[in-house]
């Protein structure tokens, strides 16, 4: 996920992180089938272990290839498998921004840097839990969930918080009103920060930053991000997203002219207009112009 976010992923196949977790929900067929004293019996293992237990005939084995037993384990392996790669990847975003960990002014690097630390939080609980109550306990689990719906609730807390939505006089009956029609930018306003918009795209290049938001984008111009959005689809007729691909793609185009020698690479171009993925700036140019960047080249330098 967090490889993702930082558009890193560079062809890598995303579903093989899903094969675990696929693997597993065909595995759990195997007790789902068995018998109700079976059921019963789990049942009162984990939540009233000094109750009795009823007498099973296996069918089938419960568990073939004896892997329930060490599901406390694995889980926590790729946890911290997970969370390894995670921080590893996180760093190198940081250093290569040149900025600090913990003295950071990207909103995107704080967000990821505080959902790292909360998973980090998570493993510790886990762990603790688990070492605590002993490995068949639910007790850990129970707290992990909790946790994770604490995340979820101050997550949404926060979305809402920040939304415009409560600020707007409306209702589930409401008819569809046009997205800006009570903002409060004049004509005048909507220009002045056009000029700025461009000023930071064509001058300062903003768009060559890798982790380029709307919100960066609105805070480089000490404006909102509300604001901001609506003068960009007003005034260009585009989204924050569209716009971005225009300007890099453009920028693309000017660099490979001026490459006669064929020095970059497809992934260098990328990486000079603000992907880090060589997919992500080939769906890109090709949506703009048609062809891949290699194409492009090719026929630019071949007439």
């Amino acid at each position: 996920m967090l490889e993702a976010v930082l558009n890193r992923m560079k062809g890598k196949k995303v579903w093989i992180h899903f094969i675990p977790a696929l693997f597993w929900l065909f595995y759990m067929v195997f007790p789902f089938i068995q018998s109700d004293e079976f059921k019963y019996n789990s049942y009162v293992e984990t939540k009233h272990p000094d109750w009795g237990y009823l007498e099973v005939i296996y069918k089938i084995s419960d568990d073939p290839l004896g892997l329930r037993t060490y599901v406390n384990q694995f889980t926590l392996v790729q946890f911290m498998a997970y969370l390894g790669a995670s921080i590893v990847i996180l760093l190198k975003k940081f250093k290569s921004l040149n900025q600090s960990v913990f003295k950071t002014d990207n909103e995107l690097l704080i967000i990821l840097r505080n959902t790292t630390l909360h998973f980090l939080l998570i493993i510790v609980l886990f762990l603790a839990t688990k070492i605590y109550f002993g490995m068949k306990s639910d007790v850990g689990g129970y707290l992990v969930a909790s946790y994770v719906s604490f995340m979820i609730y101050a997550t949404s807390y926060k979305v809402m918080n920040r939304s415009d939505f409560f600020n707007t006089q409306s209702s589930v009956f409401s008819f569809p009103i046009s997205k800006y029609q009570k903002s409060s930018l004049s004509d005048e306003d909507k220009e002045m920060i056009l000029a700025k918009i461009k000023k930071e795209m064509e001058v300062n290049k903003y768009f060559t930053n890798n982790l380029a938001s709307l919100s960066g984008l609105s805070k480089q111009l000490s404006e909102s991000s509300h604001h901001v959005s609506q003068v960009i689809n007003e005034k260009l007729n585009k989204n924050f997203f569209d716009l971005l691909a225009t300007y890099r793609v453009e920028y693309a185009k000017k660099l490979i002219l001026e490459d006669e020698e064929i020095k970059l690479t497809v992934e260098e171009l990328a990486e000079l207009v603000g992907y880090n993925s060589k997919s992500s700036f080939n769906i890109a140019f090709k949506k703009y112009t048609s062809k891949t960047p290699s194409e492009y080249r090719k026929s630019l330098f071949t007439q």
